[in-house]
Formats: C-alpha cells, sequence, structure tokens
C-alpha cells in the first residue's frame, strides 16, 4: 500500500501527442470541452464552498484507476478546494472494507466486492452503506488467466485434476475466473482455487506452488520484469469490466459540496487523460515502477468515462447473480438502484446519468 498527501502536485504539461493518435481513440475530446464551458459555472456554484475541506480517499494498484493517479499527481485536488489524503491499496476490495470500517471516505473498487458486501447485509439501508457515485471505466480483458510458459505445458482444457489457481477472492479476478471458465467450457471440479493477494502471485508461479493464476496490470508487467516465462489468455472479454467510485451514504448526506467537487475532480482527470494519453500513462508507470510499454496491451482497451448508464445496472445484476450462488446472500432481494446514488453526478452533468432512479425526482440534495 502507499500513502500521498495530495492537497498540493506539480501540475504535467497537457501535451497532446500526435504519434499516439493510431492507437488511442479520441471519443470524446470535442464534447469535452462544449460541455466544460457549460459546466462550469453550474460547478462554480455548486462547489464553490468546498474550499480546503479534507478528504481520504482509498484506491488501487490497478492500471483501472488512473484516474486517481491523475488527480493526486497533478494537483487536481487542490484546484477544487480538496485537501486529500490518498491511499493506494493492492485491490478495490482492500478500499471498501476501509471505507466500511469508517478509516477512509471514498473508495475505489471493481463491482465483485461491492455485490458481495450487499449480499451478506442482513440489515441493508444503513447510513454507512456504500453507494456508487459513477463509474469511472468500461473495459473488457483486464483480468488475464496466466500460466508458466517454461514448466510442462498446463492444459486448463485437458484432463488433469487439481490444477492449482491462485488469485485474491472477493474480488473482480474472481468473478473473471468463473465467467472464464463457463465460455472455455471447463469443469471446475478440476481446479482448486486458492486465495492468494495480487502481490504474491508471481511468486507463487514462480517457485511452482500455483499452476495458473489471474492477475491484472500492474502485476502482469511486474511479472515480465522479472522475466519470469509466462504465458496469457484473456479472463474477461465475456463481461465489461467496471471500476467505481463508492462512499457510504452518509457522506452523500452530511458532505454534499465535498462529493460534488470530488466528481468535479474525476471529470478534470478523465478531460486530463483523455487530452495527453502518453503523459498519464508514463505517470501511472512511474508510480507502480513499471515500463510504461508494458502497460500499452492493457491500455489499449480501457475507456475512461466518469457516468452512470444501464451498461452498469447490467453488469451488477449479472455479479449479483454470481455473487448470491456462490456466496448466498443474508437478503432475499437486492434492489440494483438502491445500491446508487446518482444525484450528485446529475446535478453537476446531466448528460453524465443515462438511469431511471428514483431519487432523481426528489430534486438536489442541497
Amino acid at each position: 500500500m502507499y500513502s500521498t498527501s495530495c492537497g498540493r502536485g506539480s501540475r504535467h504539461p497537457e501535451l497532446a501527442d500526435a504519434s499516439l493518435a493510431p492507437d488511442w481513440p479520441r471519443r470524446r475530446t470535442a464534447h469535452y470541452r462544449l460541455r466544460g464551458l457549460v459546466a462550469a459555472v453550474v460547478i462554480a456554484a455548486l462547489c464553490g464552498g468546498a474550499s480546503g475541506e479534507s478528504i481520504r480517499i482509498d484506491g488501487a494498484d490497478y492500471l483501472g484507476d488512473l484516474p486517481t493517479v491523475i488527480a493526486a499527481g497533478e494537483g487536481l485536488f487542490a484546484r477544487r478546494g480538496l485537501d486529500a489524503e490518498v491511499r493506494y491499496n493492492s485491490s478495490g476490495k482492500q478500499s471498501l472494507a476501509r471505507l466500511r470500517a469508517g478509516e477512509t471516505d471514498v473508495a475505489l473498487c471493481a463491482l465483485t466486492p461491492l455485490v458481495i458486501d450487499r449480499l451478506s447485509d442482513p440489515t441493508p439501508g444503513g447510513a454507512e452503506d456504500p453507494v456508487i457515485l459513477a463509474n469511472l471505466l468500461h473495459s473488457t480483458h483486464i483480468n488475464r488467466v496466466v500460466v508458466r510458459s517454461d514448466l510442462p505445458a498446463v492444459d486448463l482444457a485437458g484432463t488433469d485434476n487439481d490444477l492449482r489457481v491462485a488469485l485474491p477472492k472477493g474480488t473482480n479476478a474472481e468473478f473473471a475466473w468463473w465467467v472464464f471458465t463457463i465460455f472455455q467450457g471447463l469443469d471446475p471440479s478440476r481446479f482448486t482455487v486458492h486465495d492468494q493477494p495480487a502481490h504474491a502471485i508471481a511468486g507463487l508461479l514462480a517457485s511452482g506452488e500455483a499452476d495458473a493464476a489471474v492477475v491484472r496490470e500492474p502485476w502482469i508487467a511486474r511479472m515480465r520484469q522479472r522475466r519470469l516465462p509466462i504465458e496469457t489468455v484473456d479472463a474477461d472479454g465475456r463481461y465489461t469490466a467496471k471500476w467505481v467510485l463508492v462512499t457510504s451514504g452518509r457522506v452523500v448526506a452530511t458532505r454534499p459540496r465535498m462529493v460534488r467537487s470530488l466528481l468535479a475532480v474525476y471529470r478534470d482527470a478523465v478531460e486530463l487523460i483523455e487530452r495527453s494519453p502518453k503523459p498519464a500513462l508514463a505517470r501511472y508507470a512511474r508510480r507502480v515502477g513499471v515500463d510504461p510499454q508494458a502497460q500499452r496491451p492493457t491500455w489499449h482497451v480501457l475507456d475512461y468515462d466518469l457516468g452512470l448508464d444501464w451498461s452498469l445496472i447490467a453488469t451488477l445484476q449479472q455479479q449479483i447473480d454470481w455473487a448470491r450462488e456462490h456466496y448466498g446472500a443474508a437478503v432475499s432481494e437486492v434492489a440494483v438502484l438502491s445500491m446508487i446514488d446518482p444525484v450528485p453526478l446529475h446535478d453537476l452533468y446531466p448528460w453524465a446519468v443515462a438511469i431511471p432512479h428514483p431519487r432523481l425526482t426528489a430534486g438536489p440534495a442541497e
């Protein structure tokens, strides 16, 4: 894990690198600028009272969490009047646990730990329950199944029994493995899944204690830098991965201006990534200690945006169905919309919210 104070940050030159044009889809740059003009007055009015307000944010060592890295490193929190303390954990599962424990104000995570948390809550609806403020990422092919390439071949589709698979349970990797086995037609009884943190997986593969693993960046790049001979297979191409900005219902209710400022910061970060992708990737690579070129295969399948749309609803429901089967549930029904609070995002950027929600008819939070 890693902590940094983000009250200040150095501003990186916004260099629009033309050499990246063929391999970075500039899908939204023009209309971001137009929307920015429209939203400027609204943001100034809604966020102006948050000057100097402290906030604790738990991100993760994960390429999907690039907006947090950019917001912290480029001083975007301070520009919106937030004194942010940012901590990077090895997974969003840890970040969500810290949010539940009251140790942070905001958590960045995938949907899997959030869904498991919701299903295990026998008394949902409390002030400390996590709620999604926005989705930051749409992607497939983030998680990879990794096997050693220098040992006798591990035939995942063969007949060998008790193949050992290492992955962090309760995270997106576990869900991705399930999707992989279904669509590859694999017999789950042939595999023993071992719960291992992402940082330990390279050592398990190197020592032969694991036959395969499910990992994501930057862990794959770190394995290659260790010259660990590996082969990778896409594990999550059959569903859309998400990375969401989460806080508690209490924070939304008691700190509405801070929440709106936070959303404006992440909008700024996404826009900066779109305008200057090469410096953004370089900053991330420096922070996690890898070669920027090693991140490019995953970089190409990432689509950063700030919004709430139907694809988030569908993916949540898919993971709820999976988690109910694999983890059970303390409650009989889960209302997907109860896991989302769209009001703060709708107040700032109405066009970014494309889902119906009862709270949108109740007016702004303040």
